[in-house]
């Protein structure tokens, strides 16, 4: 099966935009997905950098990545983590001045999650990075199991081991298997403020006092302050460095 999906990237990928949306809307929670506007910027700007892998006119997968200027250690790569990535398409530095890839997100149809496409699909991106001659490819990585337990802090979370010793998150575990380096978390990679309303909308049910209130799909939970009529989700993700 995995040799008979079909790759395209750059302009070709314009036909499939209205299914790539459709995917994402499947995929993400509302709160979570990334604005079609900044989406639609990926493309646009670096469409080199965007993959999609399809089968029987079917999206089996959407890689988004974008370069990145970086002058300081990898040591200490910002907190912001995607957020800080995605702000690099307001950015006016020349693409001949990018020295890294970082990686958007990575989603898979679920109907095709039985493949295990983890792995080819991170290759994808690290061959991309290659090609374009960049020193790494920088990954705001969110633990794809940490949603399963919202309470615990990242920092325990990282900790955890299956059996046979290995990374017990499955995305992380992948990243490591493929020579990547689990540097450090970004604590604030996602930070998403809204009104309680729209909360309420997201949620599916009245928040009737300030509190912290367990969302679907959240790493964190969601902290409500009804007296100022707002809601904060932070979400840590972690830096996953590939040197090439």
């Amino acid at each position: 099966m995995l040799n008979k999906l079909m790759w395209l990237t750059g302009k070709a990928q314009e036909d499939w935009i209205e299914k790539i949306l459709h995917l994402r809307q499947k995929i993400w929670p509302d709160y979570q997905r990334i604005k079609n506007d900044t989406l639609f910027k990926l493309y646009s700007h670096y469409p080199l950098y965007q993959w999609l892998s399809h089968y029987n006119g079917e999206v089996v997968a959407v890689i988004n990545s974008l370069p990145v200027a970086l002058d300081k250690s990898l040591d200490n790569l910002p907190q912001e983590g995607l957020n800080w990535v995605l702000s690099h398409l307001e950015s006016t530095t020349p693409l001949t001045q990018s020295n890294y890839l970082a990686a958007v997100s990575v989603t898979v149809n679920p109907a095709y999650q039985r493949l295990s496409l983890s792995k080819l699909l991170l290759n994808r991106l690290k061959a991309s990075a290659q090609e374009a001659q960049y020193k790494a490819l920088i990954v705001p990585a969110r633990p794809s199991q940490k949603e399963n337990y919202p309470l615990i802090s990242l920092e325990d979370y990282l900790k955890w081991k299956r059996v046979d010793n290995t990374i017990f998150d499955p995305w992380l575990r992948v990243h490591a298997q493929l020579g990547g380096k689990i540097a450090y978390p970004c604590q604030q990679s996602r930070v998403i403020t809204a009104n309680i309303a729209q909360w309420e909308q997201w949620f599916g049910h009245p928040l009737l006092q300030t509190g912290q209130y367990l969302v679907k799909g959240g790493l964190n939970p969601v902290t409500i302050n009804k007296e100022k009529d707002i809601g904060i989700y932070i979400e840590p993700n972690v830096w996953v460095i590939h040197d090439l």
